[in-house]
């Protein structure tokens, strides 16, 4: 597989296998073709109307019933029908042209979002934060520990995915509006049924971001129980998954994530019309690999920007 190969795939996109150069040599050939046959019968037919009217008897006559009758239609229709077959050879390269703009955009979508949730570990404190401020203020009123853990995950999981929602919808509006822009080609209905939907209809951006906030929310909510694990299990298990902390963040994130997909595609089979399974493909879990690998190297004792250093007796 070749380079452009692997990042398509990681892009969760595979190009459609025909050829749109060859398709319209293609149609060139029928449409010349076509061409040499109306030429001819605009050629040959003023000549073998000719041989009727400069000459007579029944040889001529069977001639002439044979020629307008039998052979002169064929010739046209055979024209008519090369062109029709050019056609459909110069429409099919299109859609393969449209497709395939359309599926390397959805692989440009991917990869910024990808970026987007590799960066979003060093931007994302505000959220704990708010979180964090809000159970210290359940602390001081006396409530349960319990309590304000309960509360402190719910606030950052939606805090943090609300503005993961929409700053991820915000990335893909711009993908396809910059690409629009460079390339000057504008979304027909092909290269929206690829897409299924329209990059720029608000109904179809606010129910995929919701589909986002609802995974983003399970991410959230299910790394807490796969941190607290890491945490508590003793003996083997705590070498194996607190042998650093960096690693102990990625096998979080990573089972976290894995926990975002299953939810994302139930969400779309629910209610968006999906019928793919819910478990994560492999290009997926490449994905994750790269985003989630490359967040080991922020340090895990340094929170990200809005957060704070340390807040005695909050519980984290």
């Amino acid at each position: 597989m070749t380079l452009e190969g692997v990042l398509l795939w990681i892009g969760g996109v595979e190009m459609p296998k025909g050829d749109p150069g060859k398709t319209r040599d293609a149609a060139k050939i029928w449409n010349q073709l076509a061409a040499d046959l109306d030429a001819n019968i605009k050629t040959t037919g003023p000549v073998a109307a000719d041989v009727w009217a400069k000459n007579s008897g029944d040889g001529i006559d069977a001639f002439k019933k044979f020629w307008t009758d039998e052979f002169a239609p064929y010739p046209e229709e055979v024209a008519a029908y090369c062109k029709r077959v050019g056609g459909v050879c110069d429409n099919y390269a299109q859609i393969l042209d449209d497709m395939r703009f359309a599926y390397l955009i959805l692989a440009w979508v991917t990869w910024i979002n990808m970026l987007i949730t590799i960066a979003w570990g060093w931007v994302t404190g505000y959220a704990e934060l708010a979180a964090l401020r809000v159970a210290s203020w359940m602390r001081a009123q006396g409530i349960k520990r319990l309590y304000q853990v309960l509360v402190k995950i719910l606030i950052e999981a939606l805090v943090d995915s609300a503005a993961y929602a929409v700053v991820t919808q915000l990335g893909q509006y711009a993908t396809f509006k910059v690409a629009e822009m460079i390339t000057g080609r504008h979304y027909n209905d092909t290269m929206k049924h690829v897409f299924k939907f329209d990059p720029y209809s608000w109904g179809d951006n606010l129910s995929q971001g919701l589909q986002t906030f609802v995974a983003n929310a399970a991410f959230d909510i299910s790394a807490e129980p796969i941190g607290a694990l890491q945490k508590a299990g003793g003996g083997k298990w705590a070498g194996f998954w607190g042998a650093h902390p960096r690693f102990g963040g990625f096998t979080k994130r990573m089972g976290a994530s894995n926990v975002y997909t299953i939810v994302n595609n139930e969400y779309a089979n629910l209610f968006m019309g999906g019928d793919k399974s819910v478990l994560p493909t492999l290009n997926q879990e490449a994905q994750k690999v790269i985003f989630h690998g490359t967040r080991v190297l922020k340090n895990p004792k340094k929170g990200p920007v809005g957060h704070p250093a340390q807040i005695p007796g909050i519980p984290r």
